[in-house]
């Protein structure tokens, strides 16, 4: 009888250690199993409305799951499948399925990009380059950007928000709503147009909304922080003699299969941005600016002149008159034409 319960007593043992050591090898399966990378890293998304089956197809299909079985299997049963979050998330090499797991269902586990919105661009460009960049819908940010009373915002525009979205450095997370995008842009101009702004815009006679519009048409004009207020000063001149501004910005804002080089044509298109055609100021901004231009905008340089022509180097000629500039037009035809020959 003793004999006999030593026997049962080892083989209980044994049948515990082998239970054991199964869901040993078992949980080593399904949290511990690494994840074999073709790199060192992988940067892969969850996006909205997408279900954990969704992701982990797409995800198998980019080889970022060596075994789908396992990964699955875990997820569901430890419950993360129902708490993955919207982003983006850098995946590393031999990462374990319980690290991803982990990773994908953190509140703050998903990375942010660093997104450089530059100066100049237009609402379009930036829509586009936000859906590339952090996976918006660019047609609702279109939307929102176009119909201003959809949004509580710092700033009114009676047209859209073209012009008041801040060109910056801004570091945003994958598919970030994107009223929320706008909002952060939009403040970050408020913040910018402070009140000793506001002050010396009032002091010109010029709205907010003319200030950021001859602002856009300088960042057109140059990108050289030499020539912003040069330009201002033109176009201030311009104005305060009653003259059309003739800015070839505003021509090209209004091209649908813009910017390319103009033709004598094209000056003749009926438009209210047109301002070969109307006095004063376009109806609202033709790009989004940068504060160097803005700036620009209220403290134009002090000089006589009302032309101003490409030299063909990167800079322009400036004149002050029609045969000064007749003159600048010429030299930088022939700049143009030697440039064209030497390609």
């Amino acid at each position: 009888m003793k004999i006999f319960n030593e026997k049962r007593n080892l083989f209980t043992a044994i049948i515990v250690v082998e239970i054991i050591f199964f869901f040993s090898i078992l949980i080593y399966l399904l949290l511990f199993t690494p994840n074999y990378l073709d790199r060192k890293s992988k940067y892969v998304s969850i996006n909205k409305n997408e279900t954990f089956q969704k992701v982990l197809d797409r995800w198998i299909a980019q080889g970022v799951i060596s075994k789908p079985f396992f990964f699955k299997s875990a997820g569901i049963l430890f419950g993360y499948h129902d708490e993955i979050k919207i982003g983006r998330y850098l995946i590393n090499d031999v990462e374990s399925n319980l690290q991803i797991l982990q990773k994908i269902t953190d509140p703050f586990g998903a990375e942010s990009s660093s997104v450089t919105i530059i100066e100049g661009l237009r609402l379009n460009e930036i829509a586009k380059q936000l859906k590339i960049q952090v996976g918006i819908d660019s047609a609702r940010f279109m939307d929102l950007s176009q119909n201003t009373l959809l949004i509580d915002l710092p700033i009114k525009s009676k047209n859209s928000l073209e012009g008041f979205l801040m060109p910056d450095t801004y570091e945003i997370l994958w598919q970030t709503d994107e009223e929320e995008i706008i909002q952060r842009m939009v403040r970050e101009f408020s913040r910018f147009f402070n009140d000793s702004l506001k002050k010396r815009a009032a002091r010109l006679k010029m709205s907010i909304t003319d200030v950021v519009t001859l602002a856009s048409i300088i960042e057109g004009e140059t990108n050289l922080q030499n020539e912003r207020g040069i330009v201002s000063g033109v176009y201030h001149n311009r104005l305060r003699k009653r003259m059309m501004l003739q800015a070839d910005p505003t021509i090209q804002y209004i091209l649908p299969e813009g910017p390319r080089k103009l033709k004598y044509s094209d000056l003749k298109i009926n438009s209210p941005y047109n301002t070969y055609l109307n006095y004063g100021l376009p109806p609202g901004p033709i790009n989004n600016p940068g504060r160097e231009a803005i700036i620009a905008a209220l403290y134009p340089a002090k000089h006589n002149y009302f032309y101003f022509v490409a030299t063909g180097a990167g800079g322009h000629n400036f004149a002050r008159n029609w045969e000064e500039h007749s003159q600048n037009v010429i030299q930088y035809r022939i700049a143009r034409k030697n440039n064209n020959l030497n390609k």
